[in-house]
């Protein structure tokens, strides 16, 4: 049966200002606002003069049930830190991952962001639900999930062309891996941290990234930045922003703390790596440990008994590493190399 995708028709007028790009920064350095820069505090919508493509679409007051406004200040349950942010963080660093892949890896210092809802990382299970959501599963499911699904509908009611795009984009995804009612698969949330000049990777590149934040203690600044354009946001508590995350963006300083920051976005690597994930598997990954204890060979398909990283078929049939790929292009297939076929 054929999925049919309605088109939705944005129901308000928004303010429209032109902006231009003014210079090209270098990511991973801070910037502070300037005298010179624009800076909204009301709903409008920017876009580039020259190409015409939607950067931001600034919403004022749009979260303002109490119950979401409580989830919002909740997502300080799960706090963590991350490593993943290079550019976001500051530094640049490039280390060999433990998993023996030859394959540098690219990580920044350790900062107060956490991913939640569903991963595609190149990890010892890569389509998963993250470990975070996994450990507060009922807070998530009774409570974040909610803000969630009102973040993707003001999405829809107010970036319809952006929306449809996106949409399309997850009816194409793995269904067990996608936010109930959402066009999202994933979830970011910062705890009072001023990111560095930054583009995101990894999300659906057709839509737009979003930011919502909410306030558990006393803070000033943090406002979000373009700063190649000169323009900057103030969201404050209700406000979400919806933007071109693929535009160089970052935080202006930040002073105290009591900030908490949602980002809702589509991971491309679900649709590409995670299509035929099971719900089991999704749910409940095998652990490193448990990995650990597995056979380390010889290879079912050819034999080997030495290979650069070990590799396993969804019953936990031992492959060497090259088989192990071919395993996975062929449809999670066994399929021996050519010289075995020869023989």
């Amino acid at each position: 049966m054929t999925k049919r995708l309605d088109i939705p028709q944005m129901s308000h007028a928004i303010p429209v200002t032109y902006v231009n790009k003014k210079q090209h920064l270098e990511l991973g350095k801070s910037y502070d606002i300037s005298t010179d820069d624009i800076i909204f505090r009301e709903t409008v919508k920017v876009i580039d003069e020259k190409s015409k493509k939607t950067l931001a679409v600034f919403l004022k007051n749009v979260i303002v049930d109490e119950k979401l406004i409580k989830a919002g200040r909740n997502l300080t349950t799960f706090k963590g830190v991350s490593q993943r942010r290079a550019d976001a963080s500051g530094e640049r660093r490039m280390i060999e991952p433990k998993s023996g892949r030859k394959k540098l890896v690219q990580l920044g210092v350790s900062a107060p962001s956490v991913m939640l809802g569903y991963e595609a990382s190149d990890n010892y299970h890569p389509c998963r639900m993250t470990a975070l959501t996994r450990k507060h599963r009922e807070h998530f499911d009774n409570d974040t999930i909610s803000l969630v699904q009102h973040v993707s509908k003001l999405f829809e009611e107010y970036c319809p062309d952006e929306y449809v795009k996106q949409k399309q984009f997850i009816l194409e995804c793995n269904e067990e891996m996608i936010l109930t009612d959402t066009v999202f698969t994933s979830l970011t949330v910062n705890m009072t941290w001023r990111t560095s000049l930054h583009v995101d990777k990894g999300d659906f590149r057709s839509g737009l990234g979003n930011l919502c934040c909410f306030k558990y203690g006393d803070y000033t600044g943090g406002e979000i930045m373009m700063p190649n354009y000169a323009i900057a946001f103030d969201l404050q508590e209700g406000d979400v922003l919806f933007m071109d995350v693929h535009e160089p963006h970052c935080n202006n300083k930040l002073e105290g703390e009591g900030r908490v920051s949602l980002i809702c976005y589509a991971r491309e690597q679900i649709k590409i790596r995670c299509k035929e994930a099971k719900k089991e598997d999704i749910l409940n990954p095998i652990s490193y440990v448990k990995r650990q204890k597995r056979p380390k060979g010889p290879c079912v398909a050819c034999g080997a008994t030495e290979t650069v990283e070990w590799r396993y078929t969804r019953d936990d049939k031992c492959l060497c590493n090259p088989c192990g790929l071919r395993y996975r292009n062929n449809n999670y297939v066994i399929v021996p190399p050519r010289s075995s076929q020869k023989k």
